[in-house]
């Protein structure tokens, strides 16, 4: 069995898997179209943070890969950056409206423990584990947004890939962000990633260690709308 499938299939995993990608309050009050204006934004400026952390990863990364990268690694890891540059353009283009973009938040402690993660894992962990680490922070971001199109594509009359006229306009922000987020060529490269991880020289103990990291990450990033209020 390949890496991927067995950390997918792990079960000292799943119910953390479940906990990340399905349960959380936030990502439940999207698909039933719930969520509130200030908690969508708030949790859009801590993926901000996150995301300005990334290109610094991944560069810290690529130079840790030689003298003898695995297999494909600096093309995956260029692909990673193309992909962050566009995502931090994402961040200032019209689909995100104005409302969204507020930017007095406070950085939340489970933003700083995920970026303190990523600077970790760059600079201390093997190139195996760091790897691990990549692929499963976006095969876990592939599966949340790829779960809410699939809830929003289960309403009758409601699609992704066209602006509904009946919701408001915090769902068609969530419109637009699952769609982006579940996008074929986000497939690809999540996919890109899992070919290069199950070619990776690395224990299973130890990818399970990466996984189920990342998996509790993931858990606290997800904001409650108390959080909001106290901020």
């Amino acid at each position: 069995m390949e890496l991927t499938s067995h950390l997918l299939q792990s079960a000292s995993a799943s119910g953390l898997r479940a906990a990340a990608t399905q349960d959380p309050t936030f990502i439940r009050s999207i698909k039933d179209q719930t969520i509130s204006p200030r908690l969508l934004a708030y949790w859009l400026a801590q993926d901000k943070i996150y995301a300005q952390a990334y290109p610094r990863f991944i560069a810290d990364l690529m130079t840790r890969m030689h003298p003898d990268p695995p297999p494909h690694a600096d093309n995956v890891l260029l692909h990673a950056l193309q992909n962050i540059t566009r995502e931090l353009g994402f961040f200032n283009s019209a689909e995100i409206p104005a409302f969204l973009r507020e930017t007095t938040w406070q950085e939340r402690k489970a933003t700083r423990d995920y970026t303190a993660e990523m600077y970790r894992m760059s600079n201390d962990a093997s190139q195996g584990e760091a790897l691990v680490f990549l692929w499963a922070m976006e095969k876990v971001y592939l599966d949340v947004w790829t779960g809410v199109r699939q809830a929003f594509e289960d309403i009758k009359g409601f699609s992704t890939q066209t602006e509904p006229a009946n919701v408001n306009q915090t769902t068609q922000a969530c419109t637009a962000f699952a769609a982006h987020w579940s996008s074929p060529d986000f497939a690809d490269f999540v996919e890109e990633l899992a070919t290069l991880v199950n070619g990776l020289n690395i224990s299973q103990e130890k990818a399970e260690s990466v996984w189920r990291r990342v998996l509790e990450l993931e858990v606290a990033f997800w904001p409650e709308e108390w959080e909001v209020d106290k901020d």
